[in-house]
């Protein structure tokens, strides 16, 4: 493994993907929002911000939708205030996804195919990003992605990549993917296909439970402690991770600082730079004033900081 580049929210910036922080005011503050999407806005403030007006606006995204999966987690099962937390999360999430739509967002931009162009064999890219701008940036530049999934009967399944593309770039997406949803029976992943809420492979013969038994859900995971590792693909994927940072030559970090709730990435990125054999060079791309004290903190032999933005650097990747 010879590059390992680590992407953040940074790197979808000049898209125009917003930043955690900014996706909650973007979702409430439209004034073509849902009377639906308004109740939202208001039950949130209620049950989490003890009724301040727009409190959640003020609130970053992860952090919001960390603590409602936490109150999921240990709500009674079946009971009416459970079934309410699953309907205000699926919506929360299903305005999220929307944000991060290819047509919503200016992807097409000579930074995304110049870092495109630069990438060669041997290389890997880890995102914590859920929207779609790497993966478009690859296909203009006659690129393919392997999602490290297999996922049949889509065109990300690995024999029908391979045919399209002469080089597919292994694309682990640490945290998810807009466009990847996954069973809540059989736990497995997949491309999401528009209208279908339930999973073929384990559709429950009794037309009556099937909706319960196999619900499909977008794979989006809170950058928290509190993760979903009971899906075996993510926990593959993070394992996945963890064999190629600890092999790499050079990590360039694009765009992410290492957020203090994401205790189990910190944890990954240590255990892998350590189990390192060989020197590695860590280079970060996130603008002229990062801060770095959380990565400083891992990376003890230090790290070169280039002081550009990821719009900048990219004309200059050798």
């Amino acid at each position: 493994m010879s590059r390992v580049f680590l992407l953040g929210s940074g790197f979808s910036v000049a898209a125009g993907a917003p930043l955690s922080r900014e996706v909650l005011k973007k979702i409430f503050a439209r004034d073509s929002k849902t009377f639906e999407v308004a109740q939202l806005e208001t039950w949130l403030d209620r049950h989490l911000f003890h009724n301040r007006s727009h409190g959640c606006q003020q609130a970053d995204f992860e952090e919001v939708i960390s603590r409602l999966e936490l109150f999921e987690h240990y709500s009674e099962p079946a009971s009416k205030d459970r079934r309410l937390l699953e309907a205000k999360v699926n919506l929360l999430l299903k305005e999220f996804i929307s944000l991060l739509q290819p047509d919503k967002l200016r992807d097409k931009l000579s930074c995304y195919d110049s870092f495109a162009r630069k990438l060669r064999p041997g290389d890997l890219i880890l995102t914590f990003n859920y929207d779609l701008v790497v993966e478009r940036a690859l296909e203009r530049n006659n690129l393919g992605v392997d999602y490290q999934l297999f996922l049949p009967g889509s065109p990300l399944d690995r024999e029908s990549t391979a045919i399209r593309f002469q080089l597919r770039i292994p694309v682990i997406k640490l945290h998810g993917s807009i466009n990847l949803v996954f069973c809540t029976r059989c736990y497995s992943v997949r491309e999401a296909s528009a209208g279908a809420l339930l999973c073929n492979q384990c559709r429950n013969p009794d037309r009556s439970l099937a909706k319960e038994s196999s619900t499909l859900r977008p794979f989006l995971i809170a950058p928290t402690l509190f993760k979903s590792y009971s899906l075996p693909d993510l926990r593959r994927i993070w394992y996945t991770a963890y064999n190629c940072l600890s092999r790499a030559q050079e990590l360039i970090i694009i765009g992410y600082s290492l957020p203090a709730a994401d205790i189990l990435t910190a944890q990954l990125l240590d255990f892998a730079h350590r189990s390192c054999p060989h020197p590695q060079k860590v280079t970060v791309v996130n603008g002229p004033h990062p801060d770095l004290t959380r990565l400083q903190s891992l990376y003890i032999q230090g790290i070169s900081n280039t002081g550009l933005a990821f719009a900048d650097w990219a004309n200059l990747i050798p």
